[in-house]
């Protein structure tokens, strides 16, 4: 039996002896014929910059799906910040926004931002509506995920009070009116602040002041909340209900960014790759050390290691690295999210002092930060990192820090102005026109029982009764 047996196992190991030297064969054989088809190919075959075509392609798409899941962290930084009776109005507020964005951008919004009939003017885009005669689908992808990031930022210093039809109606309104002239400008050929020769690699000024501009108006047109200041105006707490579903927000926030802030090459072939790089360097940089200066002064402010002042901490860092990530040193990326931090706390103090209720400090965290991260790349702008990063762009001035003439600043500081008064202008007009047709905020009763509980079929949790 012995005997038999080890005759049998000797049969099956040369079988697979065998097996493996047909498979080996094959394989050289089919490497061999590789190599001489791609030998004869004409010059019409498959070429390097057809690879090149479709590497960027493939870079593009993915950065824009990392974009998308920037929507994800924003929805579980607010759901965690507001308290738990309107959980579900902020998580489907910003569920519904992005798909209403996502049709008026495809219908609309593009072809006021980058579409082109053959008329180019530096103002505003027209043309390939519906995306028609247009089929860079990866662009639009991307530009899509950012007017939405802009939208989320904007409705969420107004949460807990707003009814839920202006929120649509903002997020349209933002997508075909607001959002696509300013991205023409900057980001456009022909537009205006991109020829005038503002730096905004990413998006600080397009996604962050505009949607902290708008959102800081519509909290003011709003009002505050019920009880948020007592009747001599000082501020009471409303702490946020779940900290952990928060902190899960900021990471997801802060691992989405890498590819907002790496997406903006377009591509990595040509040496774009070492701008990505760059870019993703200095945002970690910007983001720890914005992190870190929170948590000391609020350390120093109050004895206590504060978690929610430093999630915001971690998105001043993120929002200040946006606009100069492409052309600033390591060093500086430190230096921008110190000031960022501090920004932010500054920020923060004075809303509650002009009794501004922000209930997730998006205002001093997006726009504050935003302003910051377009001053700062007047400031810290490197000469080469500009040449690398905008080899088509005839730039002769650079950061003030290493060029004295600060023109670059100037345009910094004409960009923000610019876009701060176009994108507060026109939704406090459309904050206004809902405030009179009162479809802007709900009423007293349903704020103090929850909207969960009123328009979206009750709230988000379920407890066992004594349970909590």
């Amino acid at each position: 039996v012995v005997s038999t047996q080890s005759t049998g196992s000797h049969n099956n190991q040369e079988v697979m002896m065998n097996n493996k030297r047909i498979l080996f064969v094959c394989s050289f054989l089919a490497l061999l014929h590789l190599i001489e088809c791609a030998s004869e190919r004409s010059d019409d075959d498959y070429t390097y910059a057809e690879l090149h075509i479709d590497i960027d392609a493939s870079w593009l798409l993915s950065s824009s799906y990392l974009v998308f899941f920037l929507q994800a962290g924003f929805g579980m930084l607010e759901a965690g910040m507001v308290r738990a009776k309107n959980t579900k109005n902020v998580l489907l507020k910003n569920l519904i926004n992005s798909a209403i964005c996502g049709l008026v951008f495809w219908a609309l919004g593009f072809g006021l931002a980058f579409g082109s009939s053959g008329n180019e003017n530096p103002f505003i885009g027209w043309g390939n509506f519906f995306l028609i005669n247009y089929n860079r689908y990866g662009y639009w992808s991307l530009q899509w995920t950012n007017v939405a990031a802009a939208i989320t930022i904007l409705t969420g210093p107004m949460a807990e009070r707003t009814r839920f039809p202006a929120y649509s109606i903002c997020a349209a309104f933002v997508t075909a009116i607001v959002y696509p002239p300013v991205a023409h400008w900057i980001w456009s050929d022909n537009g205006w602040l991109n020829a005038l020769g503002m730096i905004d690699s990413t998006g600080s000024s397009s996604v962050h002041i505009l949607g902290g501009a708008a959102g800081l108006i519509g909290s003011i047109m709003l009002g505050p909340r019920l009880g948020r200041f007592d009747q001599q105006g000082r501020p009471r707490d409303m702490p946020a209900h779940n900290a952990t579903v928060s902190s899960l927000g900021a990471f997801i926030l802060w691992y989405a960014w890498y590819g907002y802030t790496t997406g903006s090459t377009l591509g990595v072939t040509q040496r774009r790759w070492v701008v990505s790089a760059r870019s993703a360097m200095v945002t970690t940089l910007g983001a720890t050390s914005s992190l870190m200066t929170v948590l000391i002064v609020r350390r120093f402010l109050t004895y206590k290691y504060d978690l929610v002042p430093c999630i915001n901490g971690l998105l001043a860092g993120l929002v200040s690295i946006t606009a100069p990530c492409a052309v600033i040193e390591p060093w500086a990326a430190v230096i921008i999210g110190i000031v960022a931090g501090i920004a932010y706390t500054l920020g923060s103090s004075i809303l509650l002092t002009l009794k501004i209720d922000d209930p997730l400090d998006a205002s001093a965290v997006h726009l504050g930060c935003g302003i910051w991260g377009m001053i700062a790349t007047g400031l810290f702008g490197e000469q080469n990192n500009i040449s690398t990063a905008y080899p088509s762009r005839e730039l002769e001035d650079y950061g003030f820090f290493y060029h004295r003439k600060g023109w670059l600043l100037g345009y910094q500081l004409v960009g923000v102005v610019v876009i701060f008064c176009w994108s507060a202008g026109l939704c406090g007009l459309l904050f206004y026109i809902l405030k009179r047709l009162h479809i802007l905020r709900v009423d007293p009763d349903t704020e103090l029982a929850g909207i969960d509980n009123s328009d979206h079929g009750g709230s988000a949790y379920w407890f066992l009764p004594g349970s909590v």
